[in-house]
């Protein structure tokens, strides 16, 4: 039943959001990029596959987690930092989601080179499910520490059903509309 839910709409938002593809790839690509940025991250059962995000920061900024970058030394595209920040360059994802790689809601996916997180996850059979464009944690603590990630991701797997899916799509698309509009007011 999951997987078709997330069939169905995947397809429903890739076609809602068809317009900003379009945008987004056309601005990256008039900048002189390839627009679509294909992260290596683990997925189900702890295989890698090459996650899609659109390219938000110039070509050699260092593959690793958000959270241990100096963000004073990032050279972001035209926009790219607006659409780092609201998470709109995790759109291509709902590709990954149509085609099997991921789900709407789950885990998120880690990098690859985040090897205790990946030990722990296939430790506690977190690695069983699909990785998700958002999840439990994302909507708790976006930049929890490992330990608190872990504790979010078991209260998934262990609560798993379409009303706990339904939340967290539905705080995850407050999160990121109250992200535009925060960012779009703090310019003018």
């Amino acid at each position: 039943m999951k997987r078709l839910i997330d069939i169905i709409f995947s397809i429903i938002f890739i076609l809602i959001f068809f317009p900003l593809f379009l945008v987004f790839f056309l601005l990256i690509f008039l900048q002189g990029n390839n627009p679509i940025f294909l992260s290596k991250r683990v997925g189900k059962k702890s295989k890698i596959f090459s996650m899609p995000k659109f390219k938000s920061m110039n070509s050699g900024t260092p593959i690793i987690a958000s959270e241990f970058i100096n963000k004073k030394k990032i050279k972001y595209l035209y926009f790219g930092k607006f659409i780092r920040e609201t998470k709109l360059d995790e759109l291509p994802q709902l590709f990954s989601v149509l085609f099997g790689q991921m789900s709407l809601v789950g885990p998120r996916p880690l990098l690859y080179n985040k090897k205790k997180l990946i030990q722990i996850r296939k430790k506690k059979k977190i690695d069983e499910l699909l990785p998700g464009i958002t999840g439990y944690a994302q909507i708790n603590d976006f930049s929890a520490h490992f330990k608190n990630k872990i504790k979010y991701d078991l209260y998934y797997k262990k609560n798993i059903c379409l009303k706990l899916d339904l939340i967290i799509v539905y705080k995850s698309i407050v999160f990121v509309s109250k992200r535009i509009l925060y960012l779009y007011f703090k310019k003018t």
